[in-house]
């Protein structure tokens, strides 16, 4: 399983880790296959008005005739691939704007591995060093 990079956020002023925020980096998936649709989940009001209109804008334009099908279903499709490379980062951008700020990075396989590795780092729980008894 790939190692995934995970962003964490807190509300400015706050100190409370359980108020803290994961957001995944890399590619999202509803943001691909939902686009408008996972824009409003996530209340990023701007972005699903403008995926919206740009599948409306597409659709009529291939429904008038002014665009070949092929053509398109291939801005749809390009559409969609930019909501899902793009859309961690319009979530991320909408809590900085909402006062939230980024305190740190973490890895993991999962979500679950990269919180325990966050807070290690946060409170410094290394693990012991390993001794080892020449012979």
């Amino acid at each position: 399983m790939a190692t995934r990079l995970y962003t964490y956020h807190m509300k400015s002023g706050k100190t409370p880790l359980g108020d803290a925020l994961a957001l995944r980096e890399g590619f999202a998936w509803g943001g691909f296959l939902f686009g408008a649709l996972w824009a409003v989940y996530y209340r990023l009001w701007l972005a699903a008005l403008a995926l919206a209109a740009g599948h409306l804008v597409i659709q009529a334009a291939v429904g008038e005739g002014w665009l070949p099908l092929e053509v398109g279903a291939t801005a749809l499709l390009l559409l969609n691939v930019y909501a899902g490379c793009s859309g961690n980062d319009w979530r991320r951008e909408k809590y900085e704007r909402s006062g939230w700020v980024m305190v740190g990075l973490a890895s993991g396989r999962d979500q679950t591995e990269a919180d325990r590795r966050f807070l290690d780092a946060v409170f410094q729980r290394r693990p012991a060093p390993q001794m080892v008894l020449g012979s």
